[in-house]
C-alpha cells in the first residue's frame, strides 16, 4: 500500500512533468484581427500545446488554398512552435463518401505546396462521426489515407 506522502509526491511530480494541451475549434473567421486574442494566449502559455482546428468552409473550401485572410491567419499559427494545426473534415455521421471525405484531406495535403507562407496542416479532425461499432473500418480508412498524405499526420 502507498501511504499518503508517497501519493502525494507521485501527483506532484506527474503534474510537474505532465505537458497540458488545448485542443481549440477555431470556426471563427480570421478577419479584422479575430484571432489575435487566441494567438495571444498560445504565445503566453508556450508551455501548452495547441491542438487548433480551422475550418475554412466546412471543410478545406472550393479552392486549391484558402482565401488570403485564412493564408494570413494560418501562417501566424504555424509560426508558434507550441501548435498543431488540425483541418476540419465533415463525415455526415459516417454516411459521406469516402472519396469525397478524402479529398477534402487531399486539398489540406496540399496547402503544403503554398509557397508565399507555411500554411501546412498537420492533422485532421473528423467531425460528424457515429459512435456505433458499424463504421470503424470506414473511420480507419479515412485516417489510413490521411497518414498517408500528410506525413506524421495527427488524426482527431
Amino acid at each position: 500500500m502507498f501511504k499518503p506522502f508517497t501519493v502525494f509526491v507521485l501527483f506532484f511530480i506527474i503534474d510537474a512533468f505532465a505537458k497540458p494541451s488545448i485542443l481549440l475549434p477555431l470556426y471563427i473567421y480570421p478577419e479584422n484581427n479575430l484571432w489575435q486574442p487566441f494567438y495571444n494566449a498560445i504565445k503566453a502559455f508556450p508551455s501548452v500545446k495547441f491542438d487548433v482546428i480551422v475550418n475554412p468552409e466546412n471543410g478545406p473550401g472550393n479552392g486549391k488554398y484558402p482565401d488570403g485572410d485564412y493564408i494570413s491567419g494560418v501562417a501566424k499559427l504555424r509560426a508558434f512552435p507550441n501548435v498543431r494545426i488540425i483541418g476540419y473534415v465533415y463525415t455526415s455521421y459516417c454516411k459521406r463518401n469516402a472519396a469525397q471525405v478524402n479529398a477534402d484531406v487531399n486539398k489540406y495535403a496540399n496547402w503544403k505546396t503554398y509557397t508565399k507562407a507555411n500554411i501546412s496542416i498537420d492533422g485532421i479532425f473528423y467531425d460528424e462521426v457515429s459512435e456505433s461499432s458499424k463504421v470503424v473500418t470506414y473511420l480507419k480508412g479515412l485516417t489510413d489515407y490521411a497518414r498517408s498524405v500528410i506525413p506524421k499526420s495527427y488524426n482527431v
